[in-house]
């Protein structure tokens, strides 16, 4: 998870679903290089009382880390925010989901920015 707003708003679907399917929210954060660690929970405490979270960090490729955790963690469902992205071919998603969904083998929910 990212700590934009489209991060925010993914991880307040996510925290529902694992609310109503009584499951385990990891919410994993990829520091990439350059990037500084995050000082502060990702997790609100509103979501903490709602379901059982975990915060998982790792370094690397956002992509390429998000899709090899969710693999290795056999997650049931991947929740992620996604930035569109505009081009003279139409709109697109970023690199980072784009690299995702080439990548992950689970299911995988792309709640684009501005959903409500």
């Amino acid at each position: 998870m990212n700590p934009s707003e489209t991060g925010k708003q993914a991880l307040a679907y996510a925290a529902m679903i694992s609310k109503e399917m009584n499951a385990e929210l990891i919410v994993l954060h990829v520091i990439e290089k350059g990037e500084d660690p995050l000082t502060c929970p990702l997790v609100d405490a509103q979501i903490q009382k709602t379901c059982s979270v975990k915060e998982i960090s790792f370094h690397g490729n956002a992509a390429k880390t998000i899709a090899e955790a969710s693999n290795d963690l056999k997650a049931d469902l991947l929740v992620m925010g996604a930035e569109r992205k505009a081009s003279k071919f139409g709109e697109f998603f970023s690199s980072t989901t784009a690299g995702v969904m080439q990548l992950a083998i689970g299911p995988l929910l792309v709640i684009p920015r501005g959903m409500e």
